[in-house]
């Protein structure tokens, strides 16, 4: 009977001892898969990693896997193409101007667009570009091939490095993908836009007096569409009787506009500019009349105008560059006839009168100008009266 109790505490006793060395082995097979074959012995992360922006685990600094990256950013702005970032989950994306040509200067041709994979360390990096109409059902781009606009082309298959080019002006948003080869679920797009051309800029003065007839009589219509050796002809309001002028020449109303090409983001024009000069030929044949009778034509030999102070035929005499006219009460400005004579002498004998530089500048920086030559038509140049007499006493 001991005999056999004792054998039996022996075998209770070998199977607790079996059980707890086989406790011992469930708990050594959990930790080890718990970090991944005690690689990751941080018990902090057994239940999972949290990764910052490089990749690294904040707790232990740990890589990301492969099977987790992500592609990231996009932003470079060209002249006209304009990229900018739709997803962001790893790969980092850059845009740069190709042959390290500042991107203003980089007509709007081609951008190289740089995919980085994060972490570094990863060993498969191949991507995948693609481009595509972000909506190829709107009304702009229905019916139009991408690739006819833009195209993205890998430097080698599979690279990091694709050259986005631009072939036409496009009004619809293109979307360049760029995919990791190896998860096809990794993946990072950037919209690419393309910023509307200016074009070209124009200047219209209207005559705003209805009791003159037609407005444009006396108006003024310029465009940098003009020819750069165009002479335009203007014709100016007469004299008023009182032999000065009054708010007749300064009743104008001046404007300008700009036309631009197609596109995805407006570049408004920021500032209108007109310079005037005289032209060469006049200022000599003033300058000589001023050797000869000792008094000047011009205060100066060119003048700016923009929105607020536009060109007009008044703003040229009443504050402008000529001599001609001299400051009065109420609305009428004094005329030194004479003088009015002789400028009027020297304009009909040149062939142009004034140089105008027509200029406008967009919010990129963008500018578009031209030179326009303007002759002031001799039928609209009346003769001043200088001095009235009578023949003689009248006797009955």
């Amino acid at each position: 009977m001991n005999r056999d109790l004792q054998k039996h505490k022996q075998s209770d006793c070998i199977k607790w001892i079996a059980v707890f060395l086989a406790v011992i082995l469930l708990a050594t097979g959990v930790a080890a898969a718990l970090t991944q074959g005690f690689k990751d012995a941080n018990p902090y992360c057994w239940f999972g990693h949290d990764y910052d922006e490089s990749g690294k685990c904040v707790r232990c600094g740990k890589e990301k896997p492969i099977d987790e990256q992500s592609i990231g950013d996009v932003s470079a702005h060209g002249e006209n193409l304009v990229f900018a970032s739709v997803e962001n989950h790893g790969i980092n994306v850059v845009a740069e101007p190709v042959n390290d040509v500042a991107p203003i200067a980089a007509a709007a041709n081609s951008q190289t667009l740089t995919a980085t994979v994060s972490p570094a360390e990863a060993s498969n990096k191949t991507v995948d570009w693609s481009i595509a109409w972000k909506n190829a059902s709107s009304s702009w781009a229905t019916g139009k091939t991408v690739t006819d606009y833009v195209t993205v082309t890998p430097t080698s298959d599979g690279a990091l490095t694709a050259t986005v080019q631009c072939l036409q002006a496009f009004a619809e948003q293109v979307v360049v993908k760029v995919t990791l080869r190896a998860d096809t679920s990794i993946s990072a797009t950037c919209n690419v836009d393309y910023r509307k051309k200016l074009e070209s800029v124009s200047y219209t003065l209207t005559d705003k007096t209805s009791s003159h007839g037609d407005p444009s009589t006396y108006g003024l219509k310029l465009s940098t569409t003009m020819g750069r050796l165009q002479t335009v002809s203007w014709n100016w309001y007469p004299l008023a009787n009182s032999g000065s002028i009054d708010n007749d020449w300064s009743n104008f109303g001046g404007s300008f506009s700009a036309s631009y090409s197609i596109g995805t983001i407006d570049d408004p024009v920021t500032s209108y500019k007109i310079i005037v000069e005289l032209s060469s030929d006049l200022k000599t044949k003033l300058d000589a009349y001023a050797s000869q009778y000792h008094t000047g034509y011009y205060k100066g030999t060119s003048e700016t105008y923009d929105s607020s102070n536009i060109l007009s035929q008044g703003n040229l005499f009443k504050t402008g560059m000529f001599s001609v006219y001299t400051s009065a009460s109420g609305a009428h400005y004094s005329m030194n006839a004479t003088m009015w004579n002789r400028l009027r002498e020297a304009m009909i004998s040149c062939s142009t009168d004034f140089k105008i530089q027509l200029s406008g500048t967009t919010q990129s920086g963008t500018i578009v100008s031209q030179v326009i030559y303007i002759n002031i038509s001799d039928t609209s140049l009346q003769v001043a009266a200088t001095s009235v007499s009578l023949s003689g006493d009248v006797v009955f």
